[in-house]
This record gives structure tokens, sequence and C-alpha cells, in this order.
């Protein structure tokens, strides 16, 4: 239930099971006590993750503010398509399609199974999706809450599929092969981004070539996500460093502005370039991509 401000979502699964139990089955006084104990596990489970909660509650507070107001925001760099389509892109390659695949099977097995419980099972990931595809920020971990519902489900198709073959031996194998099947994806993408960070930060790399080619006192605009090295020269080798002012490219509505500033170069991250490349109708993108 840690999962950051979203944590009241996890509600839904206690509110639904509280609505199908039969009180025949349970008793009231059972029933009660069920689901107070149930919240209070959430709740413990939630302080125990996150616990500056209650202990610097002020702060907690401000941020939270200051969240809500920002999930009314698109992020710096974010893409221009809707934050349902990212979140289906995210998950397609982090959780892969045919676990997706498997895991919508599983959820209509288990509703075909036993309504009830299905039911309490889907009600955070299906109110969890909807909630977070209504707000304008994004980042692809916002979609890592959804993951274990995709493997829990996707799991109990597999073991529904194979409980259908009666020979033992080819229910294993099939087993097996559909295990792989539906991690595949994801393995390999985890694989490629190990691969991808281990090679050298490209921020290195510009600082780098800047030691190499830039005199020493350069006046230089570096953008937010770029180079933010502000050391002092003594932890330069060399002693050198450079006169450097950090600057917001999306407040930028003049981009001879930069130059007449007096700067000699300006440094730029792809997380905004990027961005302005693919949205060549806008006029601010317009603008900044003839200054680069």
């Amino acid at each position: 239930t840690s999962a950051k401000y979203s944590m009241g979502l996890f509600l839904l699964p206690l509110g639904f099971a509280w609505l199908l139990t039969r009180k025949q089955e349970w008793g009231a006084v059972p029933r009660v006590i069920a689901a107070c104990s149930a919240a209070a596990l959430s709740l413990g489970g939630y302080l125990l993750g996150t616990p500056y909660t209650v202990l610097t509650w002020d702060k907690f507070r401000t941020d939270f503010l200051v969240q809500m107001r920002l999930g009314s925001e698109g992020w710096e760099g974010q893409s221009s398509a809707s934050v349902a389509q990212l979140y289906v892109d995210a998950l397609g390659t982090g959780v892969g399609w045919p676990l997706i695949m498997l895991a919508v099977l599983g959820g209509i097995i288990a509703l075909r199974r036993d309504w009830r419980v299905a039911l309490v099972l889907l009600s955070f990931p299906v109110g969890y999706g909807l909630f977070m595809a209504r707000q304008q920020l994004f980042f692809a971990r916002f979609a890592l809450p959804l993951a274990p519902f995709f493997a829990l489900f996707g799991a109990y198709a597999i073991d529904r599929l194979a409980a259908r073959i009666r020979r033992r031996r080819l229910r294993y194998s099939i087993a097996v092969l559909l295990v792989v099947f539906a991690l595949a994806p994801a393995v390999w993408a985890t694989v490629t981004h190990d691969v991808l960070v281990s090679r050298p930060d490209t921020r290195v790399v510009a600082f780098e070539w800047m030691l190499d080619h830039v005199p020493s006192g350069a006046k230089i605009a570096i953008e937010d996500y770029s180079i933010r090295d502000r050391r002092p020269k003594a932890y330069l080798d060399d002693g050198r460093a450079f006169d450097t002012d950090m600057i917001n490219v999306n407040e930028i509505r003049d981009p001879a502005s930069v130059i007449r500033g007096g700067f000699q170069y300006v440094v730029i991250s792809s997380f905004n370039a990027d961005r302005f490349l693919s949205n060549p109708q806008d006029r601010k993108s317009t603008r900044l991509n003839s200054s680069h």
C-alpha cells in the first residue's frame, strides 16, 4: 500500500470486499472485525513504507498539494500523446504484451469462476488506471503499481490453461512454455536497459569534451537537465572552471537573448530538444529549434 500518494486507492478493494461479502456467511461482528483488520494492516503497510507522512506531516501535506497541482500539468519533455496511450506504451514495454494478454484472459477466467473475488482483486488496478489516465502528468514509474496485478492474473491464466491438459508431462511443458512466452519481452527489455545504462553517461561525455575544447573561464549557458557541475576549481584535476549560468529553455521567448547574454556556449539536453523537434507545429518549439 506504500505506492506514494496513490495509497488511498487501496481502499477500493476493501470497500468491494465489504460490499460483496455475505452477512449470513460471516456474521455481523466477524465481518466488521475482518474489515477493520484489513484496513489497519493496509494503513500499517503504508506507514512502514512512507513513515514521513506522520513524522513530517507539514512537509508531506505541502508536497502532496504540490503533486496534486503538478498532476494537472505535463512535465517538461513529456510526449504529446494522451496519458492513457503513454500508460499503454509503458506497460507494453515494461510488462510485455504477452503477459498483458494473459492477464486479460486471467481476469476473464477469474470473473467467470468467482466474480466476487475477481472484482475485489480487479478494483485497484482498474480504479488506479482510470484515475491516473485522467491526469496530465506522466512518468513511467507511475505504472509500477499495476505490474503486480498483471503478473497475478497472467499467472492465474497460465495455471488454468495448463490445468486443462490431462497428461502430466505435457501439462508442465506447456506451463513452462507459457511462462517463457509471458516473461521474454520483459527480460529482453531489462537486459537492453542494463546494457544502455552501463555505457558512459552522455553528460560525462559532454563535460569531458568541454574540458578538452572549451577554454577556462568561458561563459556557458547550461540547460537544467544537462551538465550541472558547479564544483570549485580545486575539485577539477587541472583547476579549470567555467562561468556557467542555468537557463530554463521553456521560458525562453527570444533565442537571440542567449547570444545577447554574452554566452559563448550553450549546453542543452535531448530531454527537451527531442520534444521541440517532435512538435514542429508548435510556435514555441519552432523558435527554440531554430536556436539549437
